[in-house]
């Protein structure tokens, strides 16, 4: 993954995602994120249109590969976890429309969680 931007920590310690970068000859531009959800615009060389990719962003604790430390960061769902936790679009009105799902059901989920946590402390 390449970036030209500073590479910023969360509160966790973690590198964020970046809001720009290139992998594979890949250009993906972040459009829009709350929370761990965002669309990323996807250009590729010689392609007229863009598509799009609504993410779960994922986060792991650093971990060393061929003897190199790889610090702890948030990244992008492998492919494996397509269709569970990112989704491919040809137009930008449906990704958005699946960022406005998964956004309102996380919210949800904390608000039942919430109340869940309340009415155990009773």
């Amino acid at each position: 993954m390449k970036t030209t931007e500073q590479r910023q920590k969360n509160f966790k310690g973690q590198f964020i995602l970046p809001k720009e970068f290139v992998s594979k000859g890949i250009t993906f531009q972040q459009i829009v994120r709350e929370d761990n959800y965002a669309i990323y615009a996807i250009s590729r060389p010689r392609w007229r249109s863009k598509s799009y990719e609504v993410i779960e962003i994922q986060t792991h604790n650093g971990y060393e590969l061929a003897g190199v430390a790889i610090p702890p960061a948030e990244c992008y769902p492998g492919s494996s976890q397509w269709g569970v936790l990112g989704f491919s679009y040809q137009n930008k009105d449906d990704a958005l429309k699946k960022f406005n799902q998964l956004v309102e059901l996380e919210k949800f989920k904390k608000k039942v969680l919430q109340k869940a946590s309340k009415k155990s402390k009773k």
